[in-house]
């Protein structure tokens, strides 16, 4: 058996199935609204199995990330 035969074979966690074992981990794109949905779908039609979502900002005062606190972005 190789050392990544399970790379492209599915995984239960919890009720949800990810097709693959392939995971995108969170950064910051800096994008938002329909920008980032297009940003993980065009992941997921790559074969990407699971995406995580951005690094968010939790205070208003941070510039960065996907502010938790509002739906508008900060400037």
């Amino acid at each position: 058996m190789a050392l990544y035969d399970n790379l492209f074979e599915p995984i239960q966690v919890g009720p949800i199935t990810i097709p693959n074992r392939i995971v995108r981990s969170a950064h910051g794109t800096l994008l938002g609204g329909e920008a980032l949905i297009a940003y993980h779908e065009a992941r997921a039609k790559g074969g990407v199995g699971m995406s995580t979502l951005e690094a968010s900002s939790v205070h208003p005062g941070m510039p960065i990330g996907m502010p938790l606190f509002s739906d508008q972005r900060q400037s």
